[in-house]
């Protein structure tokens, strides 16, 4: 596997009608040229929960579950980083595309500032 560039003039976007796509994608992957090739989906806009599919109103600890918070080799030693100054993402700006946004979360009741908007289907 070769290392990680930055040099875009070696990736393409190859457009392709639906029912020629996985075979097209199969041919490129079969190519010693060719280091990867794959197919992405297209976004979906948000779109809200119904009233059954409410999660409960406090999120259940899943700490024990995240390996990824534990020292490595393991996780990136999540609480070591959040003992520093920024390092609980003060002042970090994200950008998260995605389905299912559930604008009632817990946190997200408290942290709507920067949501630019979305798509709510009911």
């Amino acid at each position: 596997m070769s290392s990680v560039t930055s040099d875009i003039s070696r990736y393409y976007n190859v457009v392709v009608t639906e029912d020629k796509i996985e075979k097209l994608a199969e041919q490129l992957r079969n190519e010693s040229s060719v280091e990867a090739a794959f197919i992405k989906t297209d976004a979906e806009p948000a779109v809200s929960l119904t009233e059954k599919e409410q999660p409960p109103s406090t999120t259940p600890d899943f700490a024990g579950r995240q390996g990824y918070l534990r020292p490595a080799p393991e996780g990136v030693d999540c609480p070591l980083a959040w003992a520093h100054l920024g390092g609980r993402g003060g002042g970090v700006n994200i950008i998260d595309i995605e389905g299912g946004a559930a604008f009632f979360h817990e946190d997200l009741l408290q942290n709507q500032d920067g949501l630019a908007g979305a798509l709510q289907v009911i």
